[in-house]
C-alpha cells in the first residue's frame, strides 16, 4: 500500500470524515516522505512490518547506490539499517495512545526540529542538544521542502570528501556515513514523488556524478575492522 493511502486508511480509521480531509490535506501539504513517516503510518493502522518487508528494505537500499564497489559500499548500508532497526524497536516499545498522539502533532506541523522543514519525532526532548544538522538525525522526518537543503548538503559532503587526505580515517568513515544517510534520503523521494518532481530541488545529475566519482574512494568502519583481523 503506498503512502498516501496508508494516510487515507488510517485517517478513516481513526478520525471523522472532516477531520480525516482536514489532516489527510496537512500531511499533503507538508510533503511528508520517507522510511520513518511511512513505519509511523503503519504502526498507526496497526501494522508491523514483516521480515519479508524488512529484508526488501535492504534491496531498496542497495539500489540506492551505483553498482561499483557494492560489497564495499554494503558496510554503510549495514550501519543505516542497525540505526533503523533499534529506531523501529523504540516506536514498537510505545504505547497506540502515543504512537496517535504522534501522527496528530506531525500533521499539525508541532513536531519541528532545528532544522527548517524538517519535523522531528522526538520534538522537545532532543537527545543531541549539540547537533544543529537535524536532516542527519535518526529521528528526523524530510518533508519536499527540505530537498534543496538535502541536496546541497549532500554536494557539500561529497566535495569535503574529495579534499579529505586517506590518512584522516576517521572523518573519512564519519563522511561516508553521512553521505550514505543523505543518498538515502534522495531515493526515498525518488521513489515517492519521482525524478522529476526532485529535480526542480536539485541537479540529481550533478550529485550523481559526484557519488560515481568518489564511491570508489569511500571507507567504511567494516573495512578498518577486516583489515585488523
Amino acid at each position: 500500500m503506498g503512502n498516501a493511502n496508508i494516510t487515507k486508511v488510517y485517517l478513516r480509521s481513526t478520525y471523522n470524515e472532516d477531520e480525516s480531509v482536514a489532516m489527510g490535506k496537512q500531511s499533503i501539504d507538508r510533503g511528508f516522505f520517507g522510511w520513518l513517516y511511512d513505519r509511523l503510518l503503519d504502526l498507526a493502522d496497526n501494522k508491523r512490518g514483516t521480515f519479508k518487508e524488512n529484508t526488501e528494505l535492504i534491496v531498496q537500499m542497495k539500489e540506492a547506490l551505483p553498482a561499483r564497489k557494492v560489497e564495499s559500499i554494503s558496510g554503510a548500508l549495514y550501519g543505516i539499517i542497525k540505526e533503523r532497526e533499534m529506531l523501529l524497536n523504540e516506536i514498537y516499545s510505545w504505547q497506540e495512545d502515543e504512537i496517535k498522539e504522534k501522527t496528530e502533532l506531525l500533521f499539525s506541523g508541532k513536531l519541528m526540529s532545528r532544522t527548517e522543514d524538517v519535523s522531528c519525532l522526538v520534538s522537545g526532548r532532543c537527545p543531541y542538544p549539540t547537533e544543529d544538522k537535524c536532516m542527519l538525525c535518526r529521528y528526523s522526518i524530510p518533508t519536499t521542502f527540505s530537498l534543496a537543503m538535502a541536496g546541497d548538503e549532500l554536494k557539500r559532503l561529497l566535495t569535503e570528501f574529495g579534499r579529505t587526505n586517506e590518512e584522516d580515517v576517521i572523518d573519512r568513515i564519519n563522511l561516508t556515513y553521512q553521505i550514505g544517510k543523505l543518498i538515502m534520503v534522495l531515493k526515498e523521494a525518488i521513489d515517492r514523488f519521482g525524478y522529476e518532481y526532485i529535480e526542480t530541488y536539485i541537479d540529481y545529475k550533478e550529485i550523481n556524478e559526484l557519488i560515481k566519482k568518489e564511491t570508489p574512494n569511500m571507507i567504511f568502519l567494516e573495512e578498518i575492522q577486516n583489515d585488523r583481523r
